[in-house]
């Protein structure tokens, strides 16, 4: 009897051991099986960063699958990897398909990926738009990527269609200090309270709340759902990708432009500047300047011939300077001051087409300028070539002013 006792605690003892042991190895294989999954994401993950990388390495019209597709393979840390990269349905997008394996775990992941529309950058910051899990039988291939497709583009129309009602129902709950006001924010009305005990059955009324009524409360009406208005158009969206070019070209041209407008403004102070001339540095002074020198000097020794102590003059040199005078004396007094007012504009207009570049690429950076914000950049693009446009007009016109003026004095025929 003491001998079938301890047989019997024996064997009890061996399935008790037998049932930890098969217990704590599918947990250690559970474990395993987690293991491999989690570094088989991480697999793929690192995959995808690479590509990113890649992609993000050069100007997105510059890609190296454009047009068509690339497949390809490697490992990292250890598993392996197996990839397909191709364009997406739409502008700006390219959708990645990755198998990766560690320790005997497969996993197939698929990222919609997107270029940022909205910058003035050729190296566009490339975002992932959707992502999800595939099936791991899922295979890698063309048929396979344009299967995936159709599942991943239906979860995003599912998900922009409901984006109206869940950013409105957002803007609403936001100023809601309390759980409880969100029923009233809802319309659903107020549950009532609970009584402390049940009232007794009082007589005439059903001892069942099951009976059977009549009257108007017979089918009582369900309560109205509350409504959800659909938000309208956003006031403000974000600039299409054609602006975008548009105002890229606008930015090249307000720079190009501002360099030659600084360029012809120095034309002009060469011309009409006021610097006074120096006879050991004659380039920094303008022809005006030159001019009007060389006829105050030529004067004065001719004033000092006539006395004896200078050159002699002739009667015709002597009328021949002062008429060069006189036409100096008008461009000093009625062009210089028109001179000095278009070089104040030609300030204004250089100071305006500087905060106008520094602004647009300011705009550039994502997620880049508001359609609003870019017509507004245009709008001062123009202002600023018509102001520079009517300068540069302008100036043209007081150089020939000076011109024909020294030319009917014969200034330039003066030895």
């Amino acid at each position: 009897m003491i001998s079938a006792i301890a047989i019997a605690t024996l064997v009890l003892l061996a399935l008790m051991g037998l049932v930890i042991h098969m217990l704590s190895r599918q947990t250690y294989s559970e474990l395993l099986r987690i293991d491999g999954f989690l570094r088989a994401v991480a697999v793929a993950e690192a995959c995808h960063a690479r590509l990113l990388a890649r992609l993000e390495g050069a100007p997105w019209e510059q890609r190296w699958f454009k047009g068509s597709s690339d497949a390809g393979s490697d490992d990292w840390k250890d598993g392996t990897y197996d990839f397909l990269i191709a364009d997406g349905p739409k502008p700006f997008e390219a959708d990645l398909l990755v198998r990766a394996v560690a320790l005997r775990s497969r996993v197939v992941l698929f990222w919609r990926l997107r270029a940022d529309p909205f910058t003035l950058s050729p190296y566009r910051h490339v975002q992932t738009l959707f992502f999800t899990h595939a099936e791991s039988e899922t295979p890698v291939t063309l048929p396979g990527l344009d299967r995936l497709r159709r599942e991943v583009d239906d979860a995003i129309g599912v998900r922009e269609g409901n984006r109206g009602w869940a950013e409105d129902t957002e803007r609403r709950f936001e100023p809601v200090a309390q759980v409880g006001q969100i029923a009233s924010i809802l319309g659903v009305p107020a549950a009532p309270p609970i009584p402390d005990s049940i009232p007794p059955v009082t007589p005439g009324q059903p001892s069942s709340p099951q009976a059977p009524r009549s009257g108007p409360e017979a089918a009582p009406s369900l309560p109205a759902l509350p409504a959800f208005p659909l938000p309208g158009a956003v006031p403000n969206p974000p600039a299409t990708p054609p602006g975008l070019q548009q105002l890229a070209g606008t930015r090249a041209r307000v720079r190009n432009r501002r360099v030659a407008f600084r360029t012809r403004m120095d034309e002009l102070n060469a011309k009409l500047g006021e610097a006074p001339f120096n006879p050991s540095n004659p380039i920094a002074s303008s022809v005006f300047t030159r001019m009007q020198y060389d006829v105050a000097k030529k004067l004065a020794d001719c004033s000092k011939g006539a006395l004896g102590g200078g050159q002699d003059c002739t009667p015709e040199e002597v009328a021949k300077l002062q008429s060069c005078n006189t036409a100096v004396g008008y461009v000093d007094n009625t062009i210089r001051p028109k001179v000095n007012a278009l070089q104040q504009r030609a300030w204004d207009a250089l100071k305006e087409s500087d905060t106008l570049e520094r602004d647009m690429d300011a705009a550039a950076e994502p997620p880049g300028p508001t359609s609003a914000q870019a017509d507004g950049l245009e709008r001062r693009a123009g202002g600023v070539d018509d102001e520079e446009a009517d300068i540069v007009s302008k100036a043209a016109d007081l150089e020939a002013q000076m011109d024909n003026a020294f030319k009917a004095a014969s200034c330039y025929d003066l030895k």
